[in-house]
């Protein structure tokens, strides 16, 4: 490739190497079960077996209820496969190409990102150069963005543009406006609905939940938000190792808030609190 390759030949080159390597990829894949199949036969504890492909010699490609004595001999048909010269050399190649390919993204970085282009409108650039499937680990690091980001973007083919995809557009719609939040805010006394912590109180920061998620269609209106400590926030959502909430119903999150030191509903008074 040329110092300052064209974005024709950027593509051209990206997919030589990416037809290459997956081309390597199946030899040793290939290779892989062969050998697995061949070295296996040579362990009782095996009987004939082929591995997709080889990990690392501390990680078992099956299930730990097997006994210690067939791990091992796992070990070592692995490890038998990664010293095979053949094996090697293919890994060789695949490390190779890999080299290359992460010239060519240095490349189109130059070439393709421009800085009179937004995240957004770069990351449609890639993609129209080199189609949607690389990987978003890839195109954030080009575009200088978290690696999350493309992946709220859909590509349009045919006018080569990009947009957020339709659920991140309702969450960016039912965002709470910097407006709307502090009247949240004052509405809920500054403090926490369920402990009681206001935004003075040492290291405490106030968050506005939406009680019913914008994932299930929960709007950005008074009557679904609640103001919660960044402890509160966690528990309401991490209770149970999700991130989703661990209430079904908008009374069941007021009947959490008022398992809390405070327990306050700006929309009803404590009394009404105790009828739930």
């Amino acid at each position: 490739m040329t110092d300052s390759p064209s974005e024709s030949e950027l593509i051209r080159e990206y997919e030589r190497l990416t037809t290459r390597i997956a081309e390597v990829r199946q030899q040793r894949e290939e290779l892989v079960w062969e050998r697995s199949f061949e070295h296996s036969q040579a362990h009782e504890q095996l009987g004939s077996i082929r591995f997709d492909s080889v990990k690392h010699s501390d990680r078992i490609p099956f299930s730990h209820r097997q006994s210690k004595e067939k791990q091992s001999a796992i070990r070592e048909v692995m490890e038998e496969i990664r010293e095979n010269d053949e094996y090697q050399e293919l890994s060789e190649k695949i490390t190779a190409l890999q080299a290359e390919l992460d010239e060519l993204w240095d490349h189109a970085a130059e070439v393709i990102v421009s800085d009179d282009l937004n995240k957004k409108e770069n990351i449609g650039a890639l993609w129209a150069a080199f189609g949607e499937d690389v990987p978003n680990s890839r195109v954030a690091e080009v575009v200088d963005c978290h690696e999350q980001y493309p992946g709220r973007l859909v590509f349009n083919p045919e006018t080569e543009t990009v947009d957020y995809k339709d659920h991140v557009k309702q969450r960016k719609e039912n965002q709470v406006r910097t407006d709307h939040r502090q009247k949240i805010l004052e509405r809920d006394g500054n403090a926490c609905v369920r402990c009681g912590v206001s935004a003075g109180d040492g290291e405490a920061e106030l968050t506005i939940h939406h009680i019913v998620p914008v994932s299930d269609d929960g709007s950005a209106e008074p009557e679904n938000l609640a103001t919660l400590c960044s402890d509160c926030h966690s528990s309401v959502h991490d209770e149970y190792g999700s991130g989703e909430v661990f209430y079904s119903t908008n009374t069941g999150f007021w009947q959490w808030v008022r398992e809390g030191d405070r327990g306050f509903d700006p929309h009803h008074t404590q009394q009404n609190l105790d009828t739930f």
